[in-house]
């Protein structure tokens, strides 16, 4: 019969830094990840490892949190920072979400308009005129390689 493997349990303390005395930043080692059923709809629950061995568990239930998480696509096993950044004056809680492995997330850029599936060949000069600039000016521009 084979044995399985647990992994070791840990308790994790919530991240709550817009209360009391936690840390602005987390950053370390995405040791897992759960899906809890809130009171507005499912939202991630990302348990992080730091390297001194703090255990950080944050509840990604606000907008700004779940996006960013979203938009990075962390993998158990990936280094990643968290930082809060405040509220705005309207009241809404920042966060900002990076990779400490020097990942990039792949974007998918259609969904920010029509021409984003474009050839280059048709976006090249879709960009309006400057003032006193004529169509032979912006010709010329064509023999710049960025």
């Amino acid at each position: 019969m084979a044995s399985m493997q647990f992994e070791k349990f840990t308790e994790a303390t919530t991240w709550r830094p817009d209360q009391g005395d936690h840390p602005v930043n987390i950053a370390g080692r995405l040791n897992r990840v759960s899906v809890v059923e809130g009171a507005y709809g499912p939202y991630p629950l990302v348990e992080i490892e730091q390297d001194d061995g703090q255990m950080w568990a944050f509840h990604a239930f606000r907008d700004m949190a779940r996006q960013e998480l979203a938009n990075l696509q962390p993998q158990i096993g990936d280094r990643i920072s968290i930082h809060y950044g405040g509220r705005t004056e309207k009241g809404y809680y920042r966060y900002r979400a990076g990779s400490l492995d020097g990942k990039q997330t792949k974007i998918d850029w259609s969904r920010f308009g029509s021409d984003a599936s474009a050839p280059v060949e048709q976006l090249q000069h879709s960009a309006p005129l400057l003032a006193g600039e004529s169509d032979s000016a912006a010709a010329a521009d064509d023999d710049i390689p960025f």
